[in-house]
């Protein structure tokens, strides 16, 4: 299982999930279905989706599988999913949580985000809602504050363990904890390796009580990245210290943020390595080593868009300032 962190509301999270968001389909003959059953058999406990992801049946199948086969209770997991944009009104998330529930298959989950801080109208296209004539997202002026307390909302009708918030800067965190709000975010996830430490917002969120997740802990290949971009696995560096440590470029990747105790959830389809993803707790990087991986910081994002589409125009978009 690896080690877990303790949220500030109590509960424990694992340091080491699984990210699910390439995950598509629910036959059992699926490569992301069969992807999920490896990642439980080999150890995760954590399991990362999200409304957005359309997978959520996947994800629960599989791990209805899992259980039913003996390899794991419910009790074990802790799986997170996250309301998507175009449900930002308070009286939406909770509707919007009880679809993620019953695609499920759960009573509950043990952790619920927001997404992303910027809200789209919520009719027409549950995903991208888009003006006919311009062809230009639809936003909504709903502001994350209140898609909070509909968070709140859930955790007290105990559908969510533990509640948080994904791609927020601090200003918007604190713009939560400045609310007369009976829970606090417990998680931001938030796009992070060593060519986008995230250690401004990670000194802001130790202060704050709050554990960060990094998703594209391995720098997104095929995935977000652009065209022209450097890819990290293939850094001089990083394939320097995998041949000192005798370990692969993404297990180093993936080390550097549990040695920090942030919350990682690489992603992968092959059962060879989903394995060796989650092959990182027998081994240390040095002081010296870790300082040299946080000199490669870069502050290069991958993942600029949402579903997609460029949302930089929007009051609410997160990515206007360096943390």
């Amino acid at each position: 299982m690896g080690p877990s962190v303790r949220l500030s509301d109590g509960n424990m999270m694992p340091l080491l999930g699984y990210g699910t968001s390439h995950v598509l389909g629910t036959s059992p003959d699926d490569p992301g279905y069969l992807a999920i059953k490896a990642a439980i058999k080999c150890g995760y406990r954590h399991l990362d989706t999200a409304a957005l992801y359309g997978n959520e049946e996947a994800v629960g199948l599989a791990i209805r599988d899992c259980i039913n086969d003996g390899l794991v209770s419910r009790k074990d997991l802790f799986i997170c999913t996250k309301v998507w944009c175009t449900a930002h009104k308070r009286a939406s998330v909770m509707r919007a949580c009880k679809e993620s529930l019953k695609k499920l298959g759960l009573d509950y989950v043990d952790l619920y985000l927001i997404h992303w801080p910027v809200a789209y109208a919520e009719d027409g296209d549950p995903i991208n809602p888009k003006d006919e004539t311009t062809g230009k997202l639809r936003y909504s002026d709903t502001h994350f504050t209140e898609t909070w307390l509909g968070l709140e909302d859930v955790k007290d009708a105990n559908l969510a363990k533990s509640i948080g918030v994904s791609n927020f800067n601090h200003e918007m965190t604190d713009a939560i904890f400045s609310m007369p709000c009976k829970h606090k975010p417990t998680v931001n996830q938030v796009e992070c390796h060593p060519y986008l430490s995230q250690q401004k917002l990670l000194d802001y969120s130790n202060k704050s009580g709050i554990v960060l997740t990094a998703y594209c802990p391995l720098g997104s290949p095929g995935s977000c990245a652009k065209p022209g971009q450097p890819v990290l696995l293939e850094d001089p560096l990083i394939k320097k210290l995998a041949s000192k440590y005798g370990r692969s470029p993404a297990q180093i990747a993936i080390r550097y943020q549990i040695q920090r105790n942030v919350s990682a959830i690489p992603k992968s389809v092959s059962p060879e390595r989903i394995r060796e993803n989650f092959d990182v707790m027998d081994f240390s990087i040095t002081l010296e080593d870790m300082n040299s991986l946080l000199s490669l910081n870069r502050n290069l994002r991958y993942c600029l868009d949402t579903a997609g589409e460029n949302v930089s125009d929007h009051p609410l978009y997160p990515f206007h300032i360096e943390f």
